[in-house]
């Protein structure tokens, strides 16, 4: 019976030329290489290879063996990964997500899909999101529009054959912290515009907002923080702006401190955040 291991072996001989270099590749000596060839050959019933005295050269008949042999270990490969990939997902469930609030709001979800698995997830972008959830890299994303909006912008859509569902998952609306002094402290709402050429103090990680902030305010500096805990200290005594949201304020449980917070009053500072999975 051919063992998957003979025709890795196969392969190696092809594809590193040498009988040599084939051995160190597969860690066998050319002694056991050599029989565990000749034994391959006699499951087969045919000569694989044209011997000489110091050579062992693939024949036509050897050729075509290593062509079935790529094919069957890249099956069997994509075999190993599939199986891997549903055991996997059976207890993890990997989202990629474009802004952090929306995974807060999953890690209160007590429906099983989101409590019967293991979260792991990480922030990117939108367009590495969706290559991420094609290829299989993440079971869920999350993005700041449905796969409806997807599907009819030429900007964002891709001609391929994978499909994708979306469900609406929470909504998410900026505020400008202010410091209590600020001239705009009493204002019931501002634009980007009126805030544009202030400096602003920032967090690092939040992820889609940032695109945002920079798109809408380029006149703006921004000083990132990359800890919270510092940013906190730093808005609390700063008398810079800053930027909160609707969600985060619950999450962090507390009152902005020594802050006036204004809502932002652009439309694209108010996001519907969509979770989306492959259709199967």
């Amino acid at each position: 019976m051919i063992e998957l291991i003979q025709l890795r072996q196969l392969v190696s001989i092809a594809r590193n030329k040498t009988l040599t270099a084939a051995s160190e590749d597969v860690h066998l000596s050319q002694t056991a290489l050599t029989r565990s060839v000749q034994r391959l050959e006699e499951d087969l019933g045919a000569k694989l290879f044209d011997r000489t005295k110091n050579r062992m050269v693939l024949n036509e008949t050897g050729e075509a063996a290593v062509r079935y042999a790529e094919k069957i270990l890249g099956i069997v490969g994509e075999m190993e990964d599939e199986i891997r990939n549903i055991e996997r997902s059976r207890v993890i469930l990997s989202i990629g997500t474009c802004a952090p609030a929306p995974m807060w709001v999953i890690e209160k979800d007590d429906s099983p899909e989101f409590s019967d698995r293991r979260i792991e997830w990480e922030m990117a972008d939108e367009s590495d999101l969706i290559a991420g959830l094609r290829n299989r890299k993440y079971d869920r994303i999350v993005l700041p529009f449905s796969t409806e909006e997807f599907i009819h912008d030429d900007s964002l859509n891709t001609t391929d054959p994978v499909t994708f569902t979306s469900g609406l998952l929470c909504e998410e609306n900026l505020f400008f912290s202010l410091p209590k002094d600020h001239k705009y402290a009493d204002r019931k709402s501002l634009s980007f515009r009126e805030m544009d050429g202030e400096n602003f103090l920032v967090f690092s990680l939040i992820g889609f907002w940032d695109k945002i902030h920079r798109t809408n305010m380029p006149n703006s500096k921004y000083i990132i923080q990359t800890d919270f805990f510092s940013l906190d200290q730093l808005v609390v005594n700063s008398t810079l702006p800053s930027f909160v949201t609707d969600l985060s304020i619950e999450h962090l449980k507390r009152p902005v401190q020594n802050r006036a917070v204004v809502p932002v009053s652009d439309s694209c500072a108010h996001v519907k955040f969509y979770i989306w999975k492959r259709d199967e």
